[in-house]
Protein backbone atom coordinates (compact mmCIF):
# COMPACT_ATOMS: atom_id res chain seq x y z
CA UNK A 1 0.00 0.00 0.00
CA UNK A 2 1.24 3.14 -0.61
CA UNK A 3 1.41 6.42 1.49
CA UNK A 4 1.84 10.04 0.41
CA UNK A 5 3.43 11.86 2.74
CA UNK A 6 3.35 15.88 2.61
CA UNK A 7 5.73 18.10 3.84
CA UNK A 8 4.69 20.47 6.22
CA UNK A 9 6.63 23.17 4.44
CA UNK A 10 4.67 23.63 1.29
CA UNK A 11 2.50 25.65 1.08
CA UNK A 12 -1.15 25.44 -0.29
CA UNK A 13 -0.96 25.54 -3.45
CA UNK A 14 2.41 23.07 -3.64
CA UNK A 15 0.34 20.74 -2.01
CA UNK A 16 -2.43 20.90 -4.19
CA UNK A 17 -0.57 20.58 -7.41
CA UNK A 18 1.25 17.83 -5.64
CA UNK A 19 -1.64 15.97 -4.83
CA UNK A 20 -3.00 16.28 -8.55
CA UNK A 21 0.46 15.37 -10.08
CA UNK A 22 0.09 12.13 -8.20
CA UNK A 23 -3.32 10.88 -8.55
CA UNK A 24 -4.60 11.67 -4.93
CA UNK A 25 -7.19 14.88 -5.44
CA UNK A 26 -8.42 14.34 -1.69
CA UNK A 27 -6.73 18.04 -0.72
CA UNK A 28 -9.18 20.75 0.33
CA UNK A 29 -8.02 24.01 -0.06
CA UNK A 30 -8.56 26.27 3.27
CA UNK A 31 -10.23 29.54 2.49
CA UNK A 32 -13.59 31.46 2.91
CA UNK A 33 -14.41 30.10 -0.85
CA UNK A 34 -14.31 26.61 -0.20
CA UNK A 35 -16.38 27.12 3.04
CA UNK A 36 -18.83 28.48 0.85
CA UNK A 37 -18.64 25.69 -1.67
CA UNK A 38 -19.00 22.68 0.78
CA UNK A 39 -21.84 24.72 2.59
CA UNK A 40 -23.63 24.10 -0.54
CA UNK A 41 -22.67 20.15 -1.05
CA UNK A 42 -23.12 19.49 2.54
CA UNK A 43 -27.17 18.44 1.62
CA UNK A 44 -28.63 15.04 2.62
CA UNK A 45 -28.10 12.37 -0.43
CA UNK A 46 -31.36 11.52 -1.98
CA UNK A 47 -32.15 7.25 -2.09
CA UNK A 48 -31.94 6.82 -5.73
CA UNK A 49 -28.42 8.42 -5.65
CA UNK A 50 -27.45 6.43 -2.18
CA UNK A 51 -28.44 3.24 -4.15
CA UNK A 52 -26.81 3.93 -7.70
CA UNK A 53 -23.29 4.90 -5.51
CA UNK A 54 -23.89 1.44 -3.82
CA UNK A 55 -24.07 -0.35 -7.02
CA UNK A 56 -20.73 1.16 -8.56
CA UNK A 57 -18.98 0.23 -5.49
CA UNK A 58 -19.80 -3.77 -5.47
CA UNK A 59 -19.62 -3.65 -1.95
CA UNK A 60 -20.20 -7.07 0.53
CA UNK A 61 -22.63 -6.63 3.44
CA UNK A 62 -19.23 -6.76 5.61
CA UNK A 63 -17.66 -3.79 4.00
CA UNK A 64 -20.92 -1.85 4.40
CA UNK A 65 -20.76 -2.64 7.98
CA UNK A 66 -17.07 -1.87 8.46
CA UNK A 67 -17.90 1.55 6.75
CA UNK A 68 -20.99 1.91 8.40
CA UNK A 69 -19.30 1.87 11.77
CA UNK A 70 -16.21 4.32 10.96
CA UNK A 71 -19.00 6.85 9.92
CA UNK A 72 -20.53 6.53 13.30
CA UNK A 73 -16.86 7.00 14.70
CA UNK A 74 -16.81 10.16 12.65
CA UNK A 75 -20.39 11.30 13.28
CA UNK A 76 -18.92 11.73 16.92
CA UNK A 77 -15.67 13.58 16.29
CA UNK A 78 -18.20 16.01 14.31
CA UNK A 79 -20.19 16.71 17.08
CA UNK A 80 -17.59 17.22 19.70
CA UNK A 81 -16.04 19.77 16.53
CA UNK A 82 -19.49 21.21 16.37
CA UNK A 83 -20.01 21.80 19.99
CA UNK A 84 -16.39 23.71 20.29
CA UNK A 85 -17.11 25.93 17.13
CA UNK A 86 -20.58 26.86 18.81
CA UNK A 87 -18.26 27.57 22.51
CA UNK A 88 -16.01 29.69 20.59
CA UNK A 89 -19.35 31.93 18.20
CA UNK A 90 -19.74 32.90 21.99
CA UNK A 91 -17.04 35.15 22.79
CA UNK A 92 -15.10 34.70 18.61
CA UNK A 93 -16.28 39.02 17.97
CA UNK A 94 -16.94 40.09 21.20
CA UNK A 95 -13.19 41.45 21.64
CA UNK A 96 -11.18 43.64 19.29
CA UNK A 97 -8.04 41.18 19.69
CA UNK A 98 -8.13 37.43 19.40
CA UNK A 99 -5.49 34.82 19.54
CA UNK A 100 -7.79 32.43 17.54
CA UNK A 101 -6.15 33.51 13.92
CA UNK A 102 -2.90 33.09 14.85
CA UNK A 103 -1.73 35.21 11.63
CA UNK A 104 -3.75 33.57 9.78
CA UNK A 105 -7.20 34.07 7.75
CA UNK A 106 -10.41 33.97 9.68
CA UNK A 107 -11.65 30.79 7.52
CA UNK A 108 -8.10 29.05 7.81
CA UNK A 109 -8.70 28.63 11.49
CA UNK A 110 -12.46 27.91 11.64
CA UNK A 111 -11.06 25.19 9.61
CA UNK A 112 -8.51 23.52 11.27
CA UNK A 113 -11.11 23.35 14.15
CA UNK A 114 -13.12 21.01 12.09
CA UNK A 115 -10.45 18.57 10.46
CA UNK A 116 -12.57 15.58 11.85
CA UNK A 117 -15.35 16.51 9.99
CA UNK A 118 -13.40 17.65 6.61
CA UNK A 119 -11.87 14.50 6.79
CA UNK A 120 -14.75 11.97 7.11
CA UNK A 121 -16.45 14.07 3.89
CA UNK A 122 -13.24 13.05 2.08
CA UNK A 123 -13.08 9.70 3.19
CA UNK A 124 -16.97 9.41 2.57
CA UNK A 125 -16.39 10.37 -1.01
CA UNK A 126 -13.02 8.26 -1.57
CA UNK A 127 -15.56 5.84 -0.39
CA UNK A 128 -17.53 5.96 -2.44
CA UNK A 129 -15.15 6.76 -5.86
CA UNK A 130 -15.33 4.68 -8.35
CA UNK A 131 -12.02 3.33 -9.41
CA UNK A 132 -10.19 4.49 -12.00
CA UNK A 133 -9.77 3.29 -15.26
CA UNK A 134 -5.79 2.68 -16.82
CA UNK A 135 -5.41 5.58 -18.97
CA UNK A 136 -7.96 7.50 -17.61
CA UNK A 137 -6.64 11.37 -16.67
CA UNK A 138 -8.02 13.20 -13.79
CA UNK A 139 -9.68 16.44 -14.55
CA UNK A 140 -7.10 19.10 -13.79
CA UNK A 141 -8.75 20.65 -10.40
CA UNK A 142 -11.18 17.86 -9.87
CA UNK A 143 -11.21 16.29 -6.37
CA UNK A 144 -12.33 13.02 -5.12
CA UNK A 145 -15.62 14.71 -3.76
CA UNK A 146 -16.22 15.92 -7.30
CA UNK A 147 -15.67 12.87 -8.70
CA UNK A 148 -17.88 10.55 -6.61
CA UNK A 149 -21.54 10.15 -8.05
CA UNK A 150 -22.51 10.20 -4.57
CA UNK A 151 -22.37 13.86 -4.06
CA UNK A 152 -21.99 15.10 -7.49
CA UNK A 153 -22.99 14.23 -11.21
CA UNK A 154 -25.34 12.51 -13.12
CA UNK A 155 -26.80 9.14 -12.04
CA UNK A 156 -29.79 6.51 -12.92
CA UNK A 157 -32.29 5.50 -11.01
CA UNK A 158 -32.34 1.81 -9.72
CA UNK A 159 -35.47 -0.09 -10.83
CA UNK A 160 -35.38 -2.24 -7.58
CA UNK A 161 -34.84 0.14 -4.92
CA UNK A 162 -34.12 -1.53 -1.49
CA UNK A 163 -35.61 -4.60 -2.50
CA UNK A 164 -31.79 -5.46 -3.61
CA UNK A 165 -30.78 -4.76 -0.15
CA UNK A 166 -32.55 -6.39 2.78
CA UNK A 167 -29.54 -6.48 5.25
CA UNK A 168 -30.96 -3.44 7.34
CA UNK A 169 -27.16 -1.91 7.20
CA UNK A 170 -28.16 -0.66 3.81
CA UNK A 171 -30.77 1.33 5.46
CA UNK A 172 -28.51 2.49 8.42
CA UNK A 173 -25.70 3.49 5.99
CA UNK A 174 -28.08 6.09 3.91
CA UNK A 175 -29.08 7.36 7.37
CA UNK A 176 -26.07 7.91 8.79
CA UNK A 177 -24.68 9.13 5.94
CA UNK A 178 -27.37 11.89 5.95
CA UNK A 179 -27.03 12.58 9.68
CA UNK A 180 -23.55 13.37 9.34
CA UNK A 181 -23.98 15.77 6.32
CA UNK A 182 -26.47 17.44 8.96
CA UNK A 183 -24.33 17.93 11.34
CA UNK A 184 -21.46 19.08 8.71
CA UNK A 185 -23.35 21.79 7.45
CA UNK A 186 -24.26 22.86 10.76
CA UNK A 187 -20.30 22.84 11.30
CA UNK A 188 -20.17 24.87 7.95
CA UNK A 189 -22.89 27.48 9.02
CA UNK A 190 -21.84 28.38 12.30
CA UNK A 191 -18.10 28.87 10.66
CA UNK A 192 -19.58 31.19 7.90
CA UNK A 193 -22.10 32.57 10.60
CA UNK A 194 -18.55 34.01 12.51
CA UNK A 195 -16.87 34.67 9.27
CA UNK A 196 -19.89 37.17 8.18
CA UNK A 197 -20.37 38.52 12.11
CA UNK A 198 -16.75 39.75 11.52
CA UNK A 199 -17.27 41.45 8.50
CA UNK A 200 -20.07 43.35 9.97
CA UNK A 201 -17.78 44.59 12.41
CA UNK A 202 -15.41 45.40 10.12
CA UNK A 203 -17.88 47.48 8.34
CA UNK A 204 -18.98 49.19 11.01
CA UNK A 205 -16.55 51.68 12.90
CA UNK A 206 -19.13 52.45 15.78
CA UNK A 207 -19.06 49.09 16.40
CA UNK A 208 -15.87 48.09 16.11
CA UNK A 209 -14.35 51.33 17.87
CA UNK A 210 -16.98 50.45 21.29
CA UNK A 211 -15.41 47.63 21.12
CA UNK A 212 -12.25 48.53 20.79
CA UNK A 213 -12.69 50.93 23.49
CA UNK A 214 -13.94 47.69 25.90
CA UNK A 215 -10.86 46.25 25.09
CA UNK A 216 -8.07 48.99 25.42
CA UNK A 217 -10.01 50.12 28.95
CA UNK A 218 -9.64 46.80 30.34
CA UNK A 219 -6.01 45.59 28.95
CA UNK A 220 -4.67 49.29 30.49
CA UNK A 221 -6.18 48.25 34.02
CA UNK A 222 -4.86 44.99 33.71
CA UNK A 223 -1.58 46.46 32.65
CA UNK A 224 -0.33 49.30 35.18
CA UNK A 225 2.83 47.28 36.17
CA UNK A 226 3.75 46.97 32.69
CA UNK A 227 3.03 50.60 32.27
CA UNK A 228 5.03 51.74 35.03
CA UNK A 229 8.14 49.65 34.08
CA UNK A 230 7.90 51.30 30.95
CA UNK A 231 8.09 54.52 32.43
CA UNK A 232 11.08 53.88 34.79
CA UNK A 233 12.87 52.45 31.95
CA UNK A 234 12.86 55.85 30.00
CA UNK A 235 13.00 54.21 27.06
CA UNK A 236 11.02 56.26 23.74
CA UNK A 237 8.13 54.46 22.78
CA UNK A 238 7.87 53.92 18.69
CA UNK A 239 5.07 52.21 17.99
CA UNK A 240 3.88 52.09 14.56
CA UNK A 241 0.30 51.36 14.78
CA UNK A 242 0.04 54.34 17.45
CA UNK A 243 1.72 56.56 14.78
CA UNK A 244 -1.04 55.85 12.33
CA UNK A 245 -3.98 56.15 14.53
CA UNK A 246 -2.33 59.46 15.47
CA UNK A 247 -2.19 60.30 12.06
CA UNK A 248 -5.17 58.45 10.34
CA UNK A 249 -7.82 61.28 8.89
CA UNK A 250 -10.42 58.56 10.07
CA UNK A 251 -9.92 56.90 13.52
CA UNK A 252 -12.44 54.97 13.93
CA UNK A 253 -12.57 53.64 10.20
CA UNK A 254 -8.70 52.69 10.58
CA UNK A 255 -9.82 51.20 13.97
CA UNK A 256 -12.56 48.93 11.98
CA UNK A 257 -10.08 48.32 9.51
CA UNK A 258 -7.54 46.77 11.81
CA UNK A 259 -10.23 44.29 14.09
CA UNK A 260 -9.26 41.35 14.86
CA UNK A 261 -5.59 41.89 13.77
CA UNK A 262 -3.42 41.83 17.13
CA UNK A 263 -3.58 38.93 19.27
CA UNK A 264 -3.82 40.12 22.85
CA UNK A 265 0.01 40.14 23.47
CA UNK A 266 0.43 42.41 20.57
CA UNK A 267 -2.45 44.66 21.90
CA UNK A 268 -1.80 44.91 25.12
CA UNK A 269 1.87 46.13 23.97
CA UNK A 270 -0.12 48.42 22.05
CA UNK A 271 -2.13 50.08 24.98
CA UNK A 272 0.97 50.61 27.05
CA UNK A 273 2.46 52.58 24.02
CA UNK A 274 -0.65 54.13 23.29
CA UNK A 275 -1.44 55.06 26.66
CA UNK A 276 2.29 56.70 27.80
CA UNK A 277 1.94 58.50 24.58
CA UNK A 278 -1.46 59.93 24.84
CA UNK A 279 -0.36 60.42 28.97
CA UNK A 280 2.78 62.58 27.43
CA UNK A 281 0.77 64.44 24.98
CA UNK A 282 -1.55 65.67 27.93
CA UNK A 283 1.20 66.48 29.98
CA UNK A 284 0.48 63.56 32.15
CA UNK A 285 3.37 61.16 33.84
CA UNK A 286 2.83 57.54 31.76
CA UNK A 287 1.55 56.33 35.60
CA UNK A 288 -1.15 59.19 35.74
CA UNK A 289 -2.15 57.95 32.06
CA UNK A 290 -2.24 54.54 33.55
CA UNK A 291 -4.23 55.69 36.74
CA UNK A 292 -6.62 58.08 35.07
CA UNK A 293 -7.04 58.17 30.88
CA UNK A 294 -5.84 60.91 29.12
CA UNK A 295 -9.61 61.97 29.14
CA UNK A 296 -8.79 63.21 33.03
CA UNK A 297 -5.43 65.19 31.66
CA UNK A 298 -6.26 68.43 32.77
CA UNK A 299 -8.33 67.18 35.47
CA UNK A 300 -5.24 65.70 36.88
CA UNK A 301 -2.61 68.70 35.97
CA UNK A 302 -4.58 70.91 38.43
CA UNK A 303 -4.56 68.51 40.97
CA UNK A 304 -1.10 68.06 40.66
CA UNK A 305 -0.27 71.18 40.52
CA UNK A 306 -2.33 72.31 43.78
CA UNK A 307 -0.67 68.90 45.65
CA UNK A 308 2.91 70.45 44.32
CA UNK A 309 1.80 74.10 46.02
CA UNK A 310 0.79 72.14 49.23
CA UNK A 311 3.67 70.22 49.16
CA UNK A 312 6.07 73.38 48.95
CA UNK A 313 4.10 75.47 51.68
CA UNK A 314 5.14 72.41 53.77
CA UNK A 315 8.98 72.54 52.75
CA UNK A 316 8.68 76.58 53.76
CA UNK A 317 6.88 76.54 57.07
CA UNK A 318 7.96 74.44 60.34
CA UNK A 319 4.20 73.98 61.37
CA UNK A 320 2.32 73.13 58.47
CA UNK A 321 -1.03 71.51 59.96
CA UNK A 322 -2.42 73.89 62.88
CA UNK A 323 -4.29 72.38 65.89
CA UNK A 324 -7.80 72.02 64.10
CA UNK A 325 -6.12 69.54 61.12
CA UNK A 326 -6.20 73.22 58.69
CA UNK A 327 -3.44 74.11 56.47
CA UNK A 328 -1.47 77.02 58.49
CA UNK A 329 -0.90 79.07 55.42
CA UNK A 330 -2.12 81.71 52.67
CA UNK A 331 -3.41 79.16 49.70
Amino acid sequence: MKYLVISKKLDNFAVLKLCLAMGYPLYIEASEETLRKLDEKFKPVAEDRFLYSLQQKNWTIEEIHNFNARLQISYDYTLKEYERIQELRKTYNKEYPTDHKQYLSTAIELMSKMRSTLSAYRKIADGFRPRKKRGSKVKEGMTACDRTPLYNGAYSQDAFGWEVYPDKAVKDLHKNLNDYLELAGKCLNLCLEIIDEEKDVRADPEWAYALYQYSFNRSVSNSKRTIEYMKQTGDVIDHEIVKAIEEAEDVKQLIAELYHAFNHSDFNFYCACKTISDGRKAGMTPEEAALFGKDNGEKVIRIRTLLDHILELAEQRDDVVGWEGMLDGVL
